[in-house]
């Protein structure tokens, strides 16, 4: 014969079990059929919609926030560069100077006035007043010295032009690259407002379940742990969007503390993907390196051609300018030595310039390699982060919250699976400016924007 002895329970702690109880079987009602009044109350138990940001619980602020600014398309942030960045306007004034070089060279030598006197008082010549102590001398280049400063000073504009391109390109990439940095701080900065506030109200819904014995106490100072550890990372992601905007002002040649912003939002485009031989013809053929190469050896062998006119004459006429017939002459150096080894130098300055040439080639060749390794990289992490990484994250938050409801989890585990799926949001945001950069870097490496393959698709944060 078996005896049972009943215990007394105190009201207090029946208290409790039916609040613990009766919260335990709400949350599972509310994650079992998605109401929306579960999601507004305790929205920690689902991820939020990308279109609406909870609310604060009353008492708590979010750390300070970057503040607006103006906002720019990327086309506006290029033509701004255009006007306002440093290496391009530098490119500018170097394409001003070639020309005015040229424009010089092409001219006739100067002529000149020579004046001579006798220091002598009683010679009745002597004194800046007489013609007969002035003469004029012209020389005419007969040695073709002209024609090769002419075509040199012409490759030398060329050279500077594509220079200019090349320029334009490397700043274009530069500012594609930052424009996207401060898209992807944009949605991480979104992210942690959301992931912010919703631990926020975690926090409070569990100090709310241990002030009524619901929980132990353990579990609020996890869930105060977990809000001070987004505290830090708000902070972060507000310093990055920052960092993002001072280097966009910079390409723009602005002040870095300007006020600035993206109005479009982070989108992901795949492109298409051209046979990476017709890459590299493509780039053979557009990227202005290899017109500077070419223009750089022009002139290396005008300057040859002009070394060489040295050893013809060119002939002078002059003549005094009160009377006296005009006299014809001509300058010939004498060779001792300087002008065989000026163009010896010459010769070999343009087998230096053709060696840059034949490795700007395979700078050509290993930039689109790169860029195309890097973009099949980038295309791939997104590709997993959308079909697998992302989507899971979100199925163990909501499986660990239901758990949690169900009394099978912990809070440790539900802050963990929130902690996961916030770094898995981030990092699929950097995923889409990483893929971003890689377009950027195979555009630059061809010389010429590739054609999409599907329309921009906002990036949005998908709900478990």
């Amino acid at each position: 014969m078996t005896a049972f002895f009943p215990f007394q329970v105190s009201p207090e702690r029946r208290r409790a079990e039916f609040v613990r109880s009766f919260l335990a079987a709400a949350i599972g009602l509310c994650l079992a059929f998605g109401m929306p009044a579960c999601r507004a109350q305790s929205p920690i138990f689902s991820a939020p919609a990308p279109e609406v940001s909870p609310a604060l619980p009353p008492g708590v602020e979010l750390p300070a926030a970057v503040a607006p600014g103006a906002a720019l398309t990327l086309v506006q942030a290029e033509a701004l560069a255009e006007q306002g960045n440093v290496q391009i306007l530098l490119s500018g004034y170097q394409i001003g100077s070639a020309r005015a070089n040229l424009s010089g060279q092409r001219a006739p030598l100067n002529p000149t006035i020579n004046y001579a006197s006798l220091n002598n008082l009683v010679a009745p010549t002597n004194g800046f007043g007489v013609l007969n102590n002035y003469s004029a001398y012209v020389t005419l280049e007969t040695n073709g010295a002209q024609r090769y400063r002419t075509n040199q000073a012409r490759a030398q504009l060329h050279g500077a032009e594509a220079d200019a391109r090349t320029s334009r390109l490397t700043v274009r990439q530069a500012v594609a690259d930052a424009y996207s940095d401060i898209q992807a701080a944009n949605s991480a900065l979104q992210n942690e407002h959301d992931v912010y506030a919703l631990t926020a109200q975690f926090a409070d819904l569990t100090q709310k379940q241990f002030a009524l014995g619901a929980a132990p106490e353990s579990n609020a100072i996890q869930a105060q742990i977990a809000l001070t550890q987004e505290q830090v990372s708000f902070s972060s992601a507000i310093t990055q969007i920052r960092t993002a905007r001072a280097a966009l002002n910079v390409l723009l040649g602005r002040q870095p503390d300007a006020p600035i912003d993206a109005s479009q939002p982070l989108e992901y485009s795949a492109i298409l993907f051209p046979d990476q031989a017709r890459l590299l013809s493509q780039a053979l053929e557009a990227r202005p390196e290899i017109l500077s190469a070419a223009a750089s050896i022009s002139a290396a062998q005008a300057s040859v051609g002009l070394e060489k006119s040295q050893y013809f004459p060119n002939i002078t006429i002059a003549r005094p300018l009160d009377i006296g017939p005009p006299q014809i002459g001509f300058i010939l150096p004498l060779d001792l030595g300087s002008i065989h080894g000026a163009i010896n130098k010459g010769q070999q300055d343009v087998k230096v310039q053709q060696s840059l040439a034949a490795q700007a080639r395979l700078n050509v060749a290993l930039d689109v390699e790169t860029g195309y390794l890097s973009l099949t990289q980038a295309r791939q992490a997104v590709t997993l982060y959308q079909q697998g990484i992302l989507p899971q994250s979100a199925s163990l938050l909501s499986r660990v919250t239901q758990g949690y409801s169900l009394g099978a989890s912990t809070i440790l585990d539900v802050i963990n699976a929130q902690q996961t799926y916030r770094t898995t949001r981030n990092s699929y945001y950097a995923a889409i400016g990483s893929y971003n950069h890689a377009v950027d870097q195979i555009n630059r490496a061809v010389g010429l924007p590739l054609q999409t393959a599907s329309p921009a698709v906002s990036v949005t944060s998908p709900s478990p």
